[in-house]
């Protein structure tokens, strides 16, 4: 394991440096005290920043995901907290000429999933 932008990832080992796993979420800790939902949540969400290394060296938008995966973690409505992230993304792609990482696209969309309730 190691921290990245206040992220502790956990390294994967094995063949292909663990792209040979039967479950892609393993390895990706979880939170007991959290609804299933939310877990869910945090847990695409992790998953799409760790595999864009063009994500992970953003610092605007790595505030925007820790702000939100940190409300995550404490219970807070994930709808709400998924279309503030999707504004902030917006936000950033307006800002900067809607040139942007093609993982925040990505990003958005997986967003979507649980901004629509």
């Amino acid at each position: 394991m190691k921290l990245v932008h206040g992220f502790l990832v956990v390294l994967k080992s094995g063949v292909n440096g663990g792209k040979n796993m039967k479950n892609p979420m393993e390895g990706v800790g979880t939170h007991p005290d959290i609804s299933p939902k939310d877990n869910e949540f945090m847990i695409k969400v992790r998953e799409l920043v760790d595999s864009d290394p063009d994500l992970l060296g953003n610092s605007d938008i790595m505030k925007l995901v820790k702000v939100a995966l940190f409300r995550a973690g404490k219970n807070e409505p994930v709808h709400e907290i998924a279309n503030e992230l999707d504004d902030g993304l917006s936000g950033y792609l307006a800002k900067n000429d809607f040139k942007a990482p093609a993982g925040v696209k990505k990003l958005q969309a997986e967003l979507q999933k649980y901004i629509e309730v």
